[in-house]
């Protein structure tokens, strides 16, 4: 019984420490909190030669994750490149190269080949999965999406083209993008929705608010983001 209850005391403190190192992530590595945490754990890790998941491996999480979140090319590599730093020893040029391609690659169904799921290799750094977005989003049984009624809505009256676009296509391929179920909460810059959709920055705002009028979306505006060009 002690043995047990020590055990449990471990568990807890690790899964503090876990979720406390998640939120540091954030903040250091300005990511969005769409983010896996056990990923946002990962890249505060100090990888050494030898250990496991090794540090290819872990690097390719990283990648990955930061591009399913919708990092571009250049933002992520800046990343990586500060993650490895702090490696024992960092790994070359040469396969920082190589994890930044193969994260690139797609698995045919509008993800990420090399995308981490909750495998054995992400346990050590889970914060449980009572807290986990990703987990409650993907794994954890839960009430089917309800369709609206588009056409009882009146939305082929009222929506333009650049509305059905955004809606349609736009949102639905962030969600499989993600790996979120259809209708999950997400967290998304208007740069991102403007990038994708190919609609200028400035009517992103206004079509969102008028899906949330006709009850098409949940909607809620959130504070702008100064990206940085360096982690």
């Amino acid at each position: 019984m002690e043995i047990e209850k020590e055990f449990e005391t471990i568990k807890y403190l690790d899964r503090l420490i876990n979720l406390e190192n998640s939120k540091k992530a954030l903040q250091l590595y300005k990511l969005s909190k769409n983010i896996r945490p056990c990923v946002s754990n990962l890249i505060l890790t100090e990888v050494a030669k030898g250990d496991y998941p090794d540090r290819k491996r872990v690097g390719l999480f990283i990648a990955v994750e930061l591009r399913r979140i919708g990092f571009k090319d250049s933002e992520v590599e800046v990343r990586v490149d500060h993650w490895n730093n702090g490696n024992k020893p960092p790994l070359p040029a040469c396969d920082i190269r190589g994890i930044l391609k193969q994260s690139n690659k797609g698995n045919g169904k509008g993800g990420y080949k090399y995308s981490p799921g909750c495998n054995a290799d992400m346990q050590e750094y889970c914060i449980e999965k009572d807290l986990c977005f990703y987990y409650k989003n993907n794994f954890q049984k839960s009430k089917k999406t309800v369709e609206p009624d588009y056409i009882k809505l009146g939305w082929q009256d009222k929506l333009n083209i650049g509305q059905t676009l955004l809606l349609f296509h736009t949102v639905p391929t962030l969600e499989k993008r993600r790996e979120f179920k259809r209708g999950s909460k997400m967290y998304v810059s208007y740069r991102e929705l403007s990038y994708l959709s190919g609609i200028n920055i400035r009517y992103i705002g206004s079509y969102l608010r008028k899906f949330a009028d006709h009850g098409l979306i949940e909607f809620v505006h959130g504070r702008p983001k100064i990206w940085e060009k360096k982690a």
